[in-house]
């Protein structure tokens, strides 16, 4: 009976270090299941994460897209528009590129405004910050590149108008000539022609002989129809040659401002 009491024992202990066993591992497997869900939960968050801002940069790269569109065709635009210019109507390409002359004054002011106005909404819905943040850094270095071309055309079709405006003038100020039948009438015209000749070299940017060059052949033709006109309203060719000679009085080369047709004409 004693060793029967004992195998009993020891079966019960045994028994009880089985059980104690298949505890452990129902534990152990259900710590690993807990394990793998999250695990699983994790990996799906960081998909769902990694697909979230592929959507955000997908969706920076269109607004991207929308605003070089946009600007594209706020600088090239073929359409016209008529605006209201000091009162009046003036029709011009709403292209700020495709300005000429008096058209593209104040292109980068009108420019600098609709970058202003519509900036925001090529940001909105981008939720990401450092996403936004780049994407808002992109726009203003290329906002920058093209304003620079905007700046560049504007400041270059004000220089031709201002040299239109003033050979306008010019030719004008040389037809008059035509007029004068007096030294001191012919050497006024020629001064104010030098002026407005000056102010076409500066725009231009010439050199100091090109300068000194033009302001001979102006002179040279204010000069010729002031003595033709001379001769041919007075018929007097002693009246025609004193006004030819009066030039170098002044200092200026007869010989050279008046051409030897003229000259011919005048003998």
């Amino acid at each position: 009976p004693g060793a029967f009491g004992t195998d009993i024992a020891k079966a019960t202990s045994n028994l009880g270090a089985v059980v104690e066993d298949v505890g452990s591992a129902m534990r152990r497997r259900e710590n690993l299941k807990e394990e793998e869900r999250v695990k699983g939960e994790m990996l799906l968050q960081k998909h769902l994460e990694e697909r979230r801002q592929q959507t955000i940069e997908s969706l920076a790269a269109d607004r991207e897209v929308q605003f070089r569109t946009d600007m594209q065709n706020s600088m090239l635009n073929q359409d016209n528009e008529t605006v209201k210019v000091n009162g009046a109507d003036v029709t011009r390409p709403r292209g700020l590129l495709l300005r000429s002359l008096d058209q593209s004054i104040g292109s980068t002011v009108e420019f600098d405004n609709n970058y202003r106005n519509n900036r925001q909404k090529y940001l909105d819905g981008i939720e990401n910050e450092d996403t936004q943040k780049k994407l808002a850094e992109r726009l203003d270095s290329l906002y920058i590149g093209y304003r620079d071309n905007i700046i560049s055309h504007e400041a270059q079709q004000t220089r031709q108008s201002m040299v239109k405006k003033n050979e306008s003038l010019l030719n004008l100020q040389i037809s008059d000539a035509s007029r004068i039948m007096s030294a001191e009438g012919m050497f006024s015209a020629i001064k104010d022609a030098h002026v407005t000749q000056g102010k076409i070299d500066d725009i231009i940017g010439v050199d100091a002989v090109t300068r000194e060059n033009n302001k001979k052949i102006i002179a040279g033709k204010i000069a010729s129809r002031a003595v033709i006109s001379t001769l041919v309203n007075t018929g007097d060719k002693e009246q025609a040659q004193a006004l030819l000679d009066s030039l170098g009085k002044e200092g200026e080369s007869s010989s050279y401002l008046i051409s030897e047709d003229d000259r011919a004409n005048i003998k």
